[in-house]
């Protein structure tokens, strides 16, 4: 039998809040950066957040 609805909120939230740290972490990063004009980079970091959220 599949999940409860309650067991897949439980999972859905531990994925939100993952996605969160991994986003913020990035931006931590991102502020460390000097240059952030960069072509490559800004596809590399499109690239990461569409993979966070599911949507590669």
């Amino acid at each position: 039998m599949g999940l409860s609805v309650i067991e897949l909120l439980q999972v859905n939230e531990e994925k939100t809040q993952k996605r969160g740290l991994y986003l913020t972490k990035l931006l931590s990063i991102l502020e460390e950066m000097d240059d952030l004009k960069s072509e490559e980079l800004s596809k590399n970091i499109i690239d990461i957040i569409r993979l966070l959220d599911g949507k590669s």
